[in-house]
């Protein structure tokens, strides 16, 4: 009985953690916001961590959510503003990397993967897992936003 104890007394402070921090905060940020909403297309954000063995990365993303609320296909194009840091990176000028083109079908969702495949379009890197690096994104915005058919 004792030994149970032990176990469970060196694994209960971890699990109270995992409950506090797997709802809805990474580094004390809100996962899920709103980021653009008109009639037209809604844009959000949550944060998502990618585990993946196989390239032995351990990555947190902004995974950001098109969903086109309209009965036509749409063109979404916007400018990503991201500040690692303290340091904004597409802020005083223009960044072509920066810059996301995307036709979202009517009535339908783009949504970022862990998939290094699928791109960076709909994905913001957060920050290393285990603190292996020191750049954390302390925010983004998505700028000049423009919708056309």
């Amino acid at each position: 009985m004792k030994r149970l104890y032990v176990k469970l007394g060196a694994t209960l402070p971890f699990l109270v953690m995992l409950l506090l921090t797997s709802g809805r905060t990474v580094s004390g940020e809100q996962m899920e916001r709103v980021v653009f909403e008109n009639d037209q297309i809604k844009i959000s954000s949550h944060v998502e961590e990618c585990i993946r063995p196989q390239d032995g990365t351990d990555n947190f993303y902004v995974f950001l959510e098109v969903t086109n609320k309209s009965a036509k296909s749409l063109n979404v194009a916007y400018d990503k503003q991201l500040t690692y840091n303290g340091k904004c990176i597409g802020c005083d000028e223009a960044n072509e990397e920066l810059h996301v083109n995307l036709t979202v079908p009517a009535g339908s969702t783009l949504s970022g993967t862990c998939d290094p495949k699928d791109g960076k379009d709909l994905k913001i890197f957060h920050h290393m897992g285990g603190g292996f690096s020191k750049n954390v994104l302390d925010a983004f915005e998505l700028n000049n936003i423009t919708i056309t058919e």
